[in-house]
C-alpha cells in the first residue's frame, strides 16, 4: 500500500472536540464539538479513549498525537493538547500529518477558550474548517471576529525529507535518543521486530514514535502502529505480529507483568534499550560505519542531515533494486528477486535475502514499480540520493533505457490506434457502397445528374480513390455534403462554388443548382417526415424530377461495424491506454 497517509483530503480537519478528562476517577467524555453535525459515531466513541489514554500528570501543556486506523488502513491523526489543572483535553482529528501546524492551532484555540468570550470560538473554527486544503508553502490564516486573536502558519512540504527543527517529531527524537540507539531502532524496524517505546511525557513518547518511523523512508511501516496505547488496549502487547507501540510509563509496570515474549524496549526518559536480538550485528558493517560517521557530528544533523544519513544507508542497502528491473518493450516493468540478490555484493546478500520476505520491502518494490509504470520515473528524494551515490554509469544507462521504454510504449499505443482506424475505414467504405446501392434502388434507377452533390459523392466513393470520405464517422467530422456550406437557416448563400473532396480533382458545384435540395446530414436518429433528408424545393429552373423522401441513418447502419471492430481490440486498447 505504501504510505498510510490518505491522499488528497478535502478539508484541513474532520472534527474538533473538547474532552473532559474525568480526573482519573471516571471515563472521559466529549464536552463540545465542531462541526456539530459530524456523525461518525465510531470515531467519536474512540476519541475520548485515545485523547486521555491514562492519567495525565504534567507541569506544563502536553502536545501529543495518536492515530486511528480506518477500514482502508489509512491513518487519521488525533492532535491533542492537555493543560495542567484544566480538566479538559483539546483534540483535532485530521487526515494530514502536519504536526507543527496543528499544535500551533491547538494553542490558538486554547487562547480563545481562555478569553471566556462567547461567540468567538465557533466562527474561528468555521473559518479554518471551510478553507481549501493548501499546498506546500501556502499560509493558513484565520482570526477571531473581535480581531484579538489570529492564527497563521506555513504548510509543510510532505514530499521533502523531514528537517530539524521544522519537524517536531524528528527534533524530539534527536534530543531524546543517542545515535547508537537510533541505529539499533532502525535495524530492529528493518527486521520488523516488536518494539515498545516508553516515556512519562506523552509529547516525547508520540513524537519519538513518529520520528523513528520517518527514518524508514522510502519504506513505510506496514504493521500495528500505535504511538500512544490507551489502557483498554493493553492486550495488543501480546500480539504475535510486528508492532510499534508507545506506552506511557504509568502503564509500563502492568505491561512488564504480561507475557510479552521477544520484544525490543526503548525507555526514552533514560535512553536505555533492551533487545533479545543482535540486529546491528546482522547489518553490513559498511552501512553501520556510514551511519556512525554521519551521526558523529551533531551539527551535521540539523536541517535534513539526520534524515539524509539514514536515507543514504538505505541507498547502500536497497538502492541496487534498479539492477533487477526488467524493461521489455510492450510490457510492464517487473522486478526479478533472484537477479537482485545476484547483483548485490556478497556482504549484503544475507540481509537482503531476509528483507525479500518482509512486508516493508515488498511494499517498497510495489511502490517503485507503480511509479515507473505510470511514467513518473525516478522522481523522489530516494532516487535523487541513489543517483548521487550509486553507480553513475549504470544510472545513466538505466535512465536511457527507461526513456526509450516510455517512448516506445507511447508509439505502440499510437500504432494500435492507427490499425483500429484503418480497419474501421475498410468497413466504412464497404458500408457506404451498400448504402449507395440502396439509394439508387429507392430512386427507381434514375440518374440524378453528374452535378448533384449526392451523385458526386457516391461516384467518388465508388472509384475507391478518395481517402477522406470514408473516415470513421463522428459528429466532429463534416460529411462531404456539408463541406464549406452554410447552415440551411442562413438567409444568404455564397455566390462562389463549394469544394467537396480532397481528391485529385476539385469539383465545383453551382450553388444555383443546390437551391432545390436540402442538405443530407448524418444524424444519430432517423429524421421525421417533416424534416426529410431530401425534399423537392420549388425554383425557377426546376426540371420536373419527382424525388422521393429518403430516411438514411448512416450512423445506425455502421454501428455494428464500428463497435465490433473496437471490441476486438479492447484488451490491447486498455493495456496501451494505461501505459500512456
Amino acid at each position: 500500500m505504501g504510505s498510510r497517509v490518505r491522499p488528497n483530503p478535502d478539508k484541513l480537519f474532520e472534527v474538533f472536540t473538547e474532552i473532559a478528562t474525568g480526573g482519573g476517577q471516571e471515563e472521559s467524555w466529549i464536552l463540545q464539538q465542531y462541526p456539530a453535525d459530524y456523525d461518525k459515531k465510531d470515531m467519536l466513541k474512540l476519541l475520548p479513549k485515545f485523547a486521555v489514554p491514562c492519567q495525565i500528570e504534567s507541569t506544563g501543556a502536553e502536545l501529543f498525537t495518536f492515530v486511528l486506523t480506518n477500514v482502508d488502513s489509512r491513518f487519521a491523526f488525533g492532535y491533542c493538547r492537555h493543560a495542567p489543572n484544566s480538566g479538559t483535553c483539546l483534540c483535532l482529528l485530521s487526515d494530514l500529518p502536519w504536526f507543527t501546524l496543528f499544535y500551533k492551532l491547538l494553542n490558538t484555540v486554547a487562547e480563545i477558550i481562555n478569553c471566556k468570550e462567547d461567540g468567538i470560538l465557533e466562527p474561528f473554527l468555521e473559518a479554518i474548517y471551510h478553507q481549501n486544503v493548501p499546498i506546500a508553502g501556502d499560509i493558513v490564516f484565520a482570526q477571531t471576529n473581535n480581531f484579538k486573536v489570529e492564527f497563521s502558519c506555513i504548510c509543510p512540504d510532505s514530499n521533502r525529507l523531514p528537517s530539524i527543527p521544522e519537524s517536531r517529531p524528528l527534533m524530539e527524537y534527536f534530543n531524546a535518543v543517542e545515535p547508537n540507539n537510533m541505529i539499533h531502532v532502525f535495524a530492529s524496524m528493518l527486521n520488523e521486530r516488536r518494539l515498545i517505546f516508553t516515556s512519562k511525557k506523552l509529547g516525547r513518547l508520540t513524537s519519538c514514535v513518529f520520528g523513528a518511523a520517518s527514518l524508514l523512508y522510502p519504506m513505510h511501516w506496514q504493521h500495528i502502529f500505535i504511538p500512544v496505547l490507551p489502557v483498554h488496549l493493553i492486550d495488543y502487547l501480546l500480539a504475535p505480529m510486528p508492532f510499534v507501540i508507545g506506552m506511557p510509563s504509568s502503564l509500563m509496570q502492568k505491561a512488564r507483568a504480561m507475557e510479552l515474549g521477544d520484544v525490543v524496549i526503548l525507555d526514552l526518559d533514560t535512553n536505555e534499550m533492551t533487545s533479545p536480538y543482535d540486529d546491528i550485528d546482522g547489518m553490513p558493517s559498511e552501512v553501520i560505519s556510514s551511519l556512525k560517521k554521519r551521526l558523529k557530528n551533531s551539527n551535521n544533523n540539523f536541517g535534513d542531515g539526520l534524515a539524509r544519513a539514514f536515507l543514504h544507508a538505505l541507498v547502500l542497502l536497497i538502492g541496487g533494486y534498479r539492477d533487477a528491473l526488467k524493461l521489455r518493450q510492450g510490457e510492464k516493468i517487473t522486478f526479478d528477486e533472484d537477479l537482485f540478490l545476484q547483483s548485490r555484493p556478497t556482504y549484503l546478500q544475507p540481509l537482503l535475502q531476509k528483507m525479500l520476505q518482509l512486508q516493508i520491502f515488498q511494499q517498497f518494490i510495489e511502490e517503485r514499480l507503480d511509479m515507473l509504470n505510470s511514467g513518473d520515473g525516478f522522481s523522489d528524494e530516494f532516487e535523487y540520493e541513489n543517483n548521487m551515490y550509486g553507480d553513475k554509469a549504470f544510472n545513466n544507462k538505466l535512465k536511457n533505457q527507461y526513456r526509450e521504454w516510455t517512448i516506445n510504449m507511447k508509439k505502440e499505443g499510437g500504432a494500435f490506434l492507427r490499425t483500429m482506424k484503418d480497419k474501421v475505414k475498410d468497413k466504412s467504405r464497404k458500408t457506404y457502397k451498400d448504402i449507395k446501392s440502396k439509394w439508387y434502388d429507392m430512386q427507381g434507377g434514375k440518374d440524378l445528374g453528374d452535378t448533384t452533390p449526392a451523385r458526386i459523392g457516391f461516384d467518388k466513393m465508388s472509384s475507391g480513390k478518395s481517402s477522406s470520405a470514408p473516415n470513421s464517422p463522428t459528429n466532429n467530422h463534416k460529411s462531404f455534403f456539408e463541406a464549406d456550406l452554410p447552415p440551411l437557416s442562413s438567409p444568404k448563400r455564397p455566390q462562389t462554388a463549394a469544394k467537396t473532396f480532397s481528391g485529385k480533382k476539385e469539383i465545383l458545384l453551382s450553388t444555383e443548382r443546390l437551391k432545390r435540395y436540402n442538405v443530407l446530414r448524418l444524424d444519430d436518429e432517423v429524421r421525421s417526415d417533416s424534416d426529410s433528408s431530401l425534399s423537392e424545393t420549388p425554383g425557377e429552373d426546376q426540371d420536373g424530377y419527382n424525388y422521393k423522401r429518403v430516411s438514411v441513418n448512416l450512423m445506425k447502419d455502421m454501428h455494428d461495424v464500428i463497435y465490433q471492430t473496437a471490441s476486438d481490440g479492447e484488451t490491447d486498447w486498455v493495456r496501451y491506454g494505461k501505459l500512456q
